[in-house]
């Protein structure tokens, strides 16, 4: 009996324990990586080909965006965060978004550039600062090599506090 204990705690610790899962799928519009640590965190970055978005503001002067079909690439990142158990409003995330088209790159923007492809940082929790804000500081470099895109993002949202700053990416179809 204590073999079988032993053996089956020893199979648990090896597979049970490893600390990121990274899953890559593809199909003919998008390219996708997702990984999952061990605390359940997801971080999780796409390319969707063919692609737009509007950034809308509502009545209030809050932004949000609409996607769409269209002749861009939108690259979306998104850092998802499980929260305390049983607690329905425990959930955290944030999301950066912006499109480009192939005749842009290679692509490097900073500050005020960022404009240009329409660079936008979300929060999703229960918090006062939740929502979508323009991004207006950082540095972001796009290039694509073959059929490989890789994506390097630094920024920060002025008046936000944000657990994502940097992504370093690569998406290949």
């Amino acid at each position: 009996m204590k073999i079988i204990l032993i053996v089956a705690s020893v199979f648990f610790l090896a597979n049970g324990c490893k600390t990121n899962n990274k899953v890559t799928s593809e199909s003919s519009d998008s390219m996708e990586t997702n990984e999952i640590s061990a605390a359940g965190n997801n971080k999780n970055a796409k390319l969707m080909l063919n692609s737009s978005y509007d950034v809308m503001e509502d009545t209030i002067g809050k932004y949000y965006i609409s996607k769409k079909d269209g002749d861009s690439t939108v690259f979306e990142y998104t850092l998802s965060e499980k929260g305390e158990e049983g607690l329905a409003d425990a959930y955290y995330g944030e999301t950066v978004i912006f499109e480009f088209t192939d005749d842009m790159l290679p692509l490097s923007l900073s500050n005020d550039q960022l404009d240009k492809v329409k660079l936008m940082s979300s929060k999703h929790c229960k918090c006062p600062d939740a929502g979508y804000y323009k991004v207006e500081k950082g540095n972001l470099s796009v290039s694509k090599k073959g059929e490989e895109y890789s994506i390097a993002l630094t920024f920060n949202v002025e008046g936000v506090d944000q657990k994502l700053s940097t992504i370093n990416s690569k998406l290949k179809k």
